[in-house]
């Protein structure tokens, strides 16, 4: 049996047993919209909260990717710096912008004393 018949049989029960019957006989059309619908709703949310729960996770992925790229390349330029090598050059040998690896190796030279987490979080998540 469909939900649809199993909501018009159920109404139908009900007027033959004087359940609401003046309402259910006005109203059936209405009752069994709103009964199907309010299942439909469940269904929807919960199709949504799995859908949320799947981008959630893509997002939470991809930052994880970033900030992973991110401190790799602060290693990187720590290492090219203990090797006295000019932040233009590291620059072209990462193909990175140089703005951006300046400010890593200013960064790593104010604050020798910090590990790679920290230098990105003091970069990234000021």
């Amino acid at each position: 049996m469909t939900l649809e018949n199993a909501v018009s049989t159920a109404i139908t029960e009900c007027i033959a047993r004087h359940i609401l019957e003046d309402f259910l006989i006005k109203h059936r059309g209405e009752v069994k919209s709103m009964v199907l619908s309010s299942f439909d709703q469940e269904n929807h949310d919960r199709i949504l909260k799995e859908a949320y729960e799947k981008i959630g996770i893509e997002k939470g992925e991809k930052s994880g990717i970033r900030k992973g790229e991110l401190q790799k390349l602060i290693f990187l330029v720590k290492e090219n710096l203990k090797q006295n090598i000019p932040t233009d050059t590291i620059a072209r040998f990462l193909c990175e912008d140089e703005k951006t690896i300046i400010l890593i190796a200013d960064t790593i030279k104010e604050h020798p004393e910090m590990d790679i987490p920290e230098i990105y979080n003091l970069l990234f998540h000021s």
